[in-house]
């Protein structure tokens, strides 16, 4: 009985993996912060965006309860303007709600008051 050898098998490509040294204890914890800071980010801009989700639809409702209370007449329509006229600080939103523009403020300028003379 004749033994044969087996085949030697060919070799195999060795792949990027095998040839790259195995990472660092440091390295893999350096990745696995930046996969947590990644995930943290992400966690932070949903709760942002829920948060102003959230408050728009408070300033929503409110006003529309207080629009309810103005139409029953439960509620002064000066006092609401004179709310507004206070709060109401841009030009744009002066305008849409019929609110007359605000005075202008004049800043003092550098040197006022001495004329200009030293």
């Amino acid at each position: 009985m004749s033994h044969t050898q087996p085949l030697a098998k060919p070799p195999t490509p060795s792949t990027p993996a095998e040839t790259e040294p195995p990472k660092t204890k440091l390295a893999k914890l350096l990745e696995e912060r930046k996969r947590l800071d990644e995930r943290i980010k992400q966690q932070q801009t949903q709760a942002a965006r829920e948060k102003r989700q959230r408050e728009t639809r408070e300033k929503i409702l409110i006003g529309a309860a207080i629009q309810k209370q103005l139409s029953q007449g439960k509620l002064a329509e000066t006092w609401l303007l004179e709310v507004l006229d206070a709060e109401l600080t841009l030009e744009r939103d002066r305008k849409l709600l019929g609110l007359p523009p605000l005075p202008e403020t004049t800043a003092p300028t550098k040197g006022a008051g001495s004329g200009g003379l030293a």
